[in-house]
């Protein structure tokens, strides 16, 4: 995975912007946070890659949920939102998986 930036990322109708690489998140002791108002998810810097890969996915849980509007009292909704999301998120943002999630991946020659 390259340095920290910024992603532009389609989720839903919307663009949001993931930023990996700030200092602190404002909320309490959150290693990310997702601003529905600002469509923009904000991940700590300096954390460990698979801690920072798991956060990235929750704060894009979150961000499928809103994009969807999604209703807390609806259990098995929730399931079929968040893989209808994902999937929909996996094939409008390839180059964004490749390079956060599957360079690392690649066989060691």
């Amino acid at each position: 995975m390259e340095a920290s930036m910024k992603y532009k990322l389609m989720i839903g109708a919307f663009e949001w912007v993931l930023d990996d690489s700030v200092e602190e998140v404002h909320m309490d002791n959150s290693l990310g946070l997702c601003d529905f108002e600002k469509l923009d998810i904000s991940i700590k810097k300096d954390l460990n890659e698979q801690i920072k890969k798991s956060t990235v996915l929750h704060e894009l849980g979150h961000a499928f949920f809103a994009s969807a509007g999604f209703d807390p009292k609806e259990e098995e909704r929730i399931v079929d939102i968040y893989a209808n999301q994902l999937f929909a998120f996996l094939n409008k943002n390839k180059a964004f998986i490749k390079e956060y999630f599957l360079e690392d991946d690649k066989p060691s020659t």
